[in-house]
């Protein structure tokens, strides 16, 4: 028999609050026919259900029939606490509804159905048990509750007399001594991860109740609860694997996931071997998944802490998106990775063609991604990668092996059109121990946007675009609104196809702010050089596959960029020219020393004469104030030495 179902408005509660008070509604605080909307119960409870008689407790109210009345409600109130000691005062309605004295025991052992009938056709109650009570119960019936009240696991079950083959999972389905299947009322379609054993006290090795939390969501999805733990939920025995599921949401209050101290490092695999979980020690991993979100976690690989192999990379990563559509990762920390802290990549197949699936759609937004032992964020095989509001930094301090670059854009150049459609904006990246903060390499990439990010304290390149010596296989490549600031240099550029780089500020870079090699047809416009201490703007190479084909400078201000140790070297612009037909546009540029720098910059400088334009420029306290852009023809420039 269904149970009445009250909704818990403020007037409901206070007729909860009357029973604790031991008043009847029929007293003092009766029901007040005229004013339906102070007590709006179900048209099936009566103040007829509120009034003393026979078999009735002092309170005015059964404990069986405030079940009955409670029904789903209450169920809902004692999973969230309210029905708990101190939620309404005292004396709570928890005990006095489920204490032994009266109408429900507290148990559900023994003869019967553990309501006080035989029959099992009274209305559907709750009891209270242990898991381990409940594992052990022999005679379920189908109008009861179960409410388990291990810490935790705390939950209501009902019995499936239909089911005879599910598997105890500890979680939402549990199996008893007689076979007996109870299955877990899931709210929301949201599963906790303590209901499986997850402990989260860095001590239990958490990996397969965390994996049994993960295979018990069915497979249209729901979300995965992971809450806030007293230290950490250890990962020992690997990590957790999802492969070929849909619509799951992973959700933390910031939650750490983290490999033990000491857990070995593995051998180096190729990737592609791993189409099961076995041999994963990858924190999270995500294979041929879609609709995805993961929001609010923490993912340690915990190097610190462990001894890495020598000699190369284990693909141990923190979170690794393989061949996945429609992922979000959203407010997370990921750090410490025993390779890299996040990887995209695709699904490699080599027969009967070489070609990949690549993950696509993927956003990365507002986390943390650090101290990760190679990259912190390598973007190998993708059609659509937005990378926002990140913090990334300290790649390769721990342990470090190459690239240590702090993010990646990486595509395996056997695998035409694997990198394309990528986004990185208004990032911070930031003390990578190797090359580049971000870098753009392998070959074969189209449509990247590099906006408003902050790259800032770098031993080398700020950031690196690199397609190798005259290859045409860029494309739409643009970098705007970024600074870049106390790097070695600032932005290097390596091919011939970057569109436009424009509206930058380069300043106090210790070398060059811009560098370029085998340009081709770019536009440089809009941007600020700043104090750099060679230049702001550079090529300078005797190789001939490295020079400048054709560039465009316009609208741009080089301030003081010089310093001492490269006094002799200091300008705004310097270009090696590949030949006499090579073009250089030069317009609309301010050049300008400050009164009292030293020392002073020169102005522009080409080594050879070619086709070189320079229009409507001004210069100031130029060292070479007669000779603002030597080798160049033009009108209406304008040098100033006061």
């Amino acid at each position: 028999m269904m149970s009445t179902v009250i909704d818990f408005t403020s007037s409901n509660m206070e007729a909860i609050k009357m029973h604790k008070r031991n008043i009847s509604p029929e007293g003092d605080l009766r029901h007040d026919r005229s004013r339906p909307e102070q007590h709006e119960f179900p048209q099936s409870a009566t103040t007829d259900d509120f009034t003393a008689s026979e078999g009735q407790t002092k309170t005015g109210v059964s404990r069986r029939k405030m079940l009955t009345m409670l029904g789903a409600a209450g169920m809902s109130l004692t999973a969230a606490g309210l029905l708990q000691t101190g939620a309404l005062g005292a004396s709570t309605v928890y005990a006095d509804v489920y204490a032994d004295k009266g109408g429900i025991p507290n148990h559900g052992a023994g003869n019967g159905n553990g309501n006080g009938n035989t029959t099992g056709s009274g209305p559907k109650c709750v009891i209270l048990m242990t898991l381990a009570q409940l594992r052990s119960y022999t005679s379920p019936q189908t109008d009861e509750q179960y409410y388990l009240t291990d810490p935790g696991h705390e939950g209501h079950f009902h019995y499936d007399p239909t089911d005879s083959s599910s598997l105890d999972n500890t979680g939402t389905i549990l199996v008893s001594s007689s076979g007996a299947r109870f299955k877990r009322n899931i709210d929301k379609n949201t599963y906790n991860v303590t209901w499986f054993g997850a402990k989260g006290n860095g001590v239990t090795n958490d990996t397969p109740a965390l994996q049994a939390a993960i295979d018990a969501i069915p497979p249209n999805g729901g979300t995965l609860y992971i809450p806030p733990a007293t230290a950490f939920y250890a990962l020992e025995t690997g990590g957790l694997w999802l492969s070929d599921r849909t619509n799951i949401h992973i959700f933390s209050s910031h939650a750490m996931l983290k490999i033990k101290d000491g857990v070995p490092d593995i051998p180096k695999q190729q990737d592609s071997i791993y189409t099961t979980s076995v041999d994963n020690y990858t924190l999270l991993y995500l294979q041929n998944c879609t609709n995805m979100t993961i929001e609010g976690l923490q993912l340690n690989g915990n190097i610190s802490n462990r001894t890495a192999l020598a000699g190369g990379e284990s693909f141990q990563t923190c979170l690794k998106i393989k061949g996945c559509t429609n992922v979000i990762v959203r407010n997370c920390i990921i750090t410490e990775a025993m390779t890299d802290g996040i990887t995209v990549t695709g699904i490699y197949q080599f027969t009967p063609t070489r070609q990949v699936q690549v993950s696509k759609h993927i956003v990365i937004d507002s986390c943390t991604v650090t101290k990760c032992r190679r990259n912190n964020v390598s973007l190998i095989a993708q059609d659509g990668v937005t990378m926002t509001n990140c913090l990334v930094d300290q790649a390769g301090t721990i342990q470090g092996t190459q690239p240590m670059v702090g993010v990646d854009v990486e595509p395996n150049p056997s695998w035409p059109r694997s990198s394309q459609n990528v986004i990185l904006r208004n990032n911070i990246v930031t003390g990578s121990a190797g090359k580049y903060e971000i870098s753009c390499g392998g070959a074969d990439q189209h449509n990247i946007l590099i906006d408003g990010n902050i790259i800032h304290d770098s031993i080398g390149t700020g950031l690196n675009i690199e397609t190798g010596k005259n290859q045409p296989l860029y494309s739409n490549v643009i970098v705007v609104n970024n600074t870049f600031t106390k790097t070695k240099y600032g932005l290097r550029v390596v091919g011939r196809n970057v569109d436009l780089i424009s509206n930058n500020l380069f300043v106090d870079n210790e070398q060059i702010g811009l560098f370029l090699y085998s340009s081709d047809g770019m536009m440089v416009t809009g941007n600020k050089f700043i104090r750099n201490g060679v230049a702001g703007i550079f090529n300078s190479t005797s190789d001939a596959s490295l020079k400048i084909r054709s560039l465009c400078i316009t609208n741009n201000w080089f301030e003081d960029n010089a310093s001492a140790a490269f006094a002799s070297h200091s300008c705004s612009v310097k270009l090696s020219m590949f030949d006499a037909s090579s073009l250089v546009v030069f317009d609309n540029n301010k050049q300008i020393n400050t009164p009292t720098a030293s020392p002073k910059m020169k102005g522009v400088l080409i080594d050879i004469d070619c086709i070189a334009i320079a229009n409507g420029n001004v210069s100031r306290y130029l060292l070479n104030s007669d000779h603002p852009h030597d080798r160049f023809d033009g009108v209406g420039n304008i040098s100033l030495s006061v």
